[in-house]
């Protein structure tokens, strides 16, 4: 069989392109045949092919990994053929490809919430026992460690995800785990916004506020996709401080998550932070008080707003301030 017919059965749609990557140097010595095997398990082997070839020009002991029987290789080609997002984050941190090194299991476990959200909080230097825990990193240093660790966990996701026997009897778990990696992702965020804003606000009046993060929509309910932003609504509690004094606050802290989620870094953001949800909209504060969200709730809300608090919770790795506190949707 020719090559371009070898390229077709395998399902590549860029046949010249396809051919000028399996030339490359990278690959050379490598069984045909074995690479061809991997490549039909991608969902795209045009991107499996591309993001391999790359990948092996930074790291060349992942070459090993590649020419592997397909019951080894699987993680490998089904993670690189269904996003080239995951395998520009490969070639930018190869540290990870250690991730490919499992045996792809058909019956995948769930991630462990308190495990994704210690692992987020640990990769800015905050400690998960604290009550409120404070990074010990800040600024872009703290920005792309965070988001590498959130991208690590996406790795070791998708390879559960897609090596699975029955895909559509593990979706449920995959919705809720990228729920889990939104929540402790936004937690640690908010840890280095602690630590960003002692130093504006002092540490004693930070430390004074408890901000909850509200998961609304899918991340509220576990049901979050690959792609999704992230919906929120902030309940600020300023302890012993002034309500005014509370806010301004409060308002720092909830603007320092999205910073540290979404604003232009070395390492890329990771998907919007949308308050939008929150009463009033974008006319509204940012942050509330929870007699000012019980206050709207009473008052105002329309029924559009109590049906969307139908899926509001806090996600497991969202942080909130203790205590058997009662939410507004909680009378």
């Amino acid at each position: 069989m020719s090559l371009a017919r070898r390229l077709i059965a395998a399902g590549f749609s860029d046949l010249d392109k396809g051919e000028r990557f399996l030339a490359a140097p990278e690959l050379e010595g490598l069984d045909q045949d074995t690479l061809f095997a991997g490549l039909q398990m991608a969902a795209s082997p045009d991107t499996a092919l591309q993001s391999l070839v790359r990948l092996i020009e930074k790291h060349p002991d992942l070459r090993e990994l590649a020419g592997a029987e397909p019951d080894t290789s699987e993680p490998l080609y089904r993670v690189l053929g269904a996003s080239e997002a995951l395998g520009e984050f490969l070639i930018r941190h190869p540290e990870h490809l250690d991730a490919f090194h499992v045996r792809a299991s058909p019956e995948p476990l769930p991630g462990d919430p308190a495990k994704l959200r210690a692992t987020l909080l640990q990769s800015v230097g905050a400690d998960p026992r604290a009550a409120r825990p404070v990074a010990a990193a800040t600024g872009p240093d703290a920005y792309a460690a965070l988001r590498t660790a959130y991208r690590r966990g996406v790795v070791d996701l998708a390879v559960k995800d897609l090596c699975a026997a029955d895909p559509l009897d593990f979706l449920p778990s995959v919705g809720g785990e990228l729920a889990d990696l939104a929540g402790a992702a936004i937690e640690a965020a908010l840890a280095v916004s602690r630590a960003e804003a002692a130093e504006q606000y002092g540490a004693p009046d930070v430390a004074e506020v408890g901000l909850a993060v509200i998961g609304m929509g899918k991340c509220g309910a576990r049901e979050l996709n690959y792609i999704s932003d992230v919906d929120v609504i902030y309940v600020v509690d300023g302890g012993g401080l002034e309500d005014a004094r509370a806010n301004t606050i409060g308002t720092a802290l909830a603007s320092g998550i999205s910073r540290a989620i979404s604003s232009v870094a070395r390492e890329p953001g990771l998907w919007e932070v949308d308050a939008n949800l929150r009463p009033e909209g974008k006319s509204g504060p940012l942050v509330r008080t929870l007699a000012s969200h019980e206050t709207y709730y009473a008052r105002w809300a329309e029924s559009w707003e109590f049906q969307a608090l139908l899926k509001a919770g806090p996600s497991p790795g969202m942080p909130n301030w203790g205590g058997g506190t009662r939410t507004p949707w909680h009378r």
